[in-house]
């Protein structure tokens, strides 16, 4: 499944708009479908178990704390999911095409 929101939570401090600055960039860079939050809010960081900032959590699972990312750690949290993604569209086609032929020419 695709991330769909991806929260940079910190307390607004430069390394907190730093590391928001670099998760969108790879987003836009990639061209992911996701919205891209800055929350500020400590009740949020709190609920997500935010023990240093900055931090990022991508559907509600914290995934990072405590550093801004580099660009490719970033990617590498999101390459799993675009993976898993695309396997799954391709066996699924794979089937649904084999299902047809089997239907049409057998």
């Amino acid at each position: 499944m695709a991330v769909r929101v991806i929260e940079v939570l910190g307390p607004g401090c430069p390394r907190c708009y730093e590391t928001h600055r670099v998760v969108r960039h790879v987003v836009e860079g990639a061209k992911l479908d996701c919205l891209v939050e800055k929350s500020e809010s400590v009740d949020r960081m709190v609920e997500l178990g935010v023990l240093r900032a900055p931090a990022v959590a991508f559907d509600g699972k914290l995934v990072l704390s405590g550093h801004i990312p580099k660009s490719e750690e970033v990617k590498q949290y999101l390459g799993p999911r675009k993976t898993v993604a695309y396997v799954s569209l391709v066996v699924i086609m794979s089937t649904v095409t084999g299902w047809l032929h089997g239907a049409l020419f057998a």
